[in-house]
């Protein structure tokens, strides 16, 4: 993985092992666009943390909610995510 977007009031949990188990090295609640911090000097990911998106795409992920991951995306692979939508009533 190098880049994941999790929409509006969607809860991304990345653990570090199969079957939700080992420890939770993500846990998101959307909108959010987090990039893997293993490519921060390629310039690709750099213009997605900072550019201007058009249209929709820029009110939904401003770059208020962009950000790095803490670890190396491509290690969470090997891992289990869970996504759960929270809908307030």
């Amino acid at each position: 993985m190098d880049a994941i977007a999790i929409p509006d009031s969607t809860r991304l949990i990345i653990y570090s092992e199969p079957n939700y188990q080992g420890k939770i090295v993500l846990d998101i609640t959307g909108p959010a666009i987090i990039s893997n911090s293993s490519r921060k000097n390629d310039l690709i990911f750099k213009e997605i943390q900072s550019k201007e998106f058009k249209g929709a795409l820029q009110r939904i992920f401003p770059q208020a909610v962009r950000s790095w991951s803490s670890s190396d995306m491509h290690e969470w692979a090997k891992g289990s995510m869970e996504i759960r939508r929270d809908v307030e009533e």
